[in-house]
Parts: C-alpha cells; structure tokens; sequence
C-alpha cells in the first residue's frame, strides 16, 4: 500500500497536475504497537517478567519522577521507600490486577502531591487516598512496606492522618 502511493505520487509530479488534482491515496493501517516483555528500568523503579505487558506505563513514570524529585529534595529514605512499595505491588501475584492499577493511580496522586507547593497541596484528597491505599494492601509483605512508606509520606505532605490500617 506504501508503495502503490508513492508511485500515485510520482506519477502525480510528472504529470504536474498533483496540486491541482491529486490522486486518492490508500489509507495507511497505524504501526504496530511493540510490547515490552523483557525488564523495563524506570531510573527509580525496575520491572521485571510478566508484569511489563499489564501496567500503565505513564503512571509508574510520573512515580518515578516524583522519585527523583524526592531524591533531589533530600529526602532519600522516602524515596526508597516509595520505589520499593511501587515495585511489591507491580510484582504482587496475590493483588487482582484492577487493585493493582488503583493502587498505583493513587500513588502516582501522591507522589505528584509531594512535588506540588505546599499551599497548592490537596489535604482532604491526600488523606483520603492515604486511607484508601491503606485498606487495598492486605498482603503481609505490602503492608509492612505501607506501614514503612504511611509515615514518611504523611510527614513529607505535611497532613495528619490515622494510623496506616
């Protein structure tokens, strides 16, 4: 199909009657979307085996830049405590894959959150999300990881919360 255009176009500029008249062109299918299967290392965050093809891509990017903001900010022990609960829930076979994606869209609010300046910083959303990842992680290796991340993060967004549940 390619190739049958460029001929039309050819035989368009020859003639000199391409401006004026142009032939019809055949529509072009869009490329091929090529999926990533091996791992995929954000500069924060690594990905690897099976869970490359499920996940969003932009949100686990946008956790990964609020990551080196944070490394950026001072604030290392943060940072790899975010990376590491990021990765757990990526790699997490016991998560259904909908509590998986929730949970990351909520991190990447809050990792968003620690970036933005503090008076335009949403409280309410913030605890409310904090609760909510709270109550989604109910393996016993995501919620140590949340039990360690819940306060750093709180501190960091400056927001007084419940105890992690």
């Amino acid at each position: 199909m390619a190739m049958i255009n460029y001929l039309t176009d050819r035989k368009d500029s020859m003639t000199g009657l391409g401006g004026l008249y142009p032939s019809p062109r055949i529509k072009l299918p869009p490329p091929p979307i090529v999926a990533t299967r091996g791992p995929m290392t954000f500069h924060n965050i690594n990905v690897q085996g099976s869970v490359v093809g499920a996940i969003n891509t932009d949100q686990v990017q946008q956790i990964d830049a609020a990551i080196g903001h944070i490394k950026i900010g001072g604030d290392a022990a943060l940072a790899q405590s975010l990376a590491q609960f990021t990765e757990a829930i990526l790699a997490d076979t016991q998560l259904h894959e909908n509590h998986k994606k929730e949970i990351l869209e909520q991190l990447s609010f809050l990792s968003a959150q620690t970036a933005a300046p503090k008076d335009q910083r949403k409280p309410g959303m913030i605890r409310s999300v904090l609760e909510g990842i709270g109550k989604a992680v109910t393996a016993p290796a995501l919620t140590a990881l949340w039990h360690h991340l819940h306060p750093l993060l709180t501190k960091a967004l400056e927001v007084v919360t419940a105890s992690p549940t």
